[in-house]
């Protein structure tokens, strides 16, 4: 197999900064402009856009980071800046970040291999660590370095399984605040199940 790891702490960080969040627009705004992730609009307002990879494609990564971000938070009866528990206005919010990519096997339409580096967009992956003969045991090692760094920062995790809607072969589960945290593994959602991907996904608690 193939490997693009970058879990260290500090990039793990910058999604565990959505962890201590009310889940209100204006504090998700907030966030968003203090890290200078914002996209500006004709007036220069913040905009941040809904359930897209961030930052968008085209936008100067640098360092190679990426989130997949949900919709908007806050509530859909009282206004952005209220955050509610009702069911509709939690679904689909927050962020997931990946930690790691795998290539178990990657083929062309015929069923032939292909090698990865020839599927992968490597100018998106500024900053990740290629390895290429990366065996499983580096892939579960991988997991294991990841949630030790959020059990040194979020303390031991609950006993709950990962959220069905992210489709995890396994996962660690946090609670802190009003969010979850959940540090999992699985098929790759873009390309159909051809790779695999370690993520932390942040989201308010009781999120659908």
């Amino acid at each position: 197999m193939a490997m693009m790891t970058q879990a260290d702490g500090q990039w793990l960080d910058r999604a565990l900064q959505f962890a201590g969040l009310t889940w209100t627009y204006p504090a998700y705004e907030d966030l968003f402009v203090r890290n200078g992730w914002q996209l500006s609009g004709r007036d220069g307002e913040p905009v941040i856009l809904e359930m897209e990879i961030w930052p968008p494609p085209g936008e100067e990564r640098e360092e190679g980071w990426h989130l997949w971000i949900g919709n908007h938070p806050g509530c859909e009866e009282e206004g952005t800046e209220v955050a509610c528990a009702h069911p509709g206005c939690r679904e689909d919010r927050g962020v997931l970040m990946p930690l790691a990519y795998g290539a178990f096997e990657v083929t062309d339409p015929g069923g032939e291999p292909l090698p990865p580096e020839e599927v992968w967009e490597f100018d998106a992956f500024t900053g990740w660590r290629w390895r290429p003969e990366a065996t499983e045991d580096d892939w579960a090692s991988a997991f294991r370095a990841a949630e030790e760094l959020l059990r040194a920062r979020l303390g031991e995790p609950v006993s709950r399984p990962p959220d069905e809607a992210l489709d995890a072969e396994r996962g660690v589960v946090w609670e802190y605040g009003d969010s979850s945290v959940t540090l999992f593994e699985g098929a790759e959602l873009l390309h159909y199940g051809q790779y695999d991907w370690i993520c932390v996904d942040v989201r308010p608690r009781g999120t659908p």
